[in-house]
């Protein structure tokens, strides 16, 4: 079984704070060190327990309410298609 980590929406999945003076394209970028948000592995993290988002639940759109995406890692994953089962 192989397990796709869902990329970083911080840094894109680099691991890496990436910083533009003048921002848009430009080619002059500085490395500000690791992203605060997934700790510098470029993996989503899910935010009940921190662990690498592994798959992600998607909440239809509904009554005006536009579609939403929650990352969960693995276990929680399970957790949730188990009780979806129920």
């Amino acid at each position: 079984m192989t397990i796709r980590f869902i990329p970083c929406r911080e840094c894109g999945g680099s691991g890496r704070h990436l910083w533009s003076r003048y921002g848009g394209n430009d080619p002059d970028v500085f490395d500000r060190g690791p992203c605060e948000a997934c700790h510098g592995d470029g993996s989503e993290r899910w935010a009940e327990c921190q662990e690498p988002a592994t798959d992600a639940w998607i909440e239809p759109a509904s009554h005006g309410m536009p579609e939403r995406v929650y990352p969960l890692c693995a276990e929680h994953m399970t957790v949730y298609v188990q009780a979806a089962a129920e």
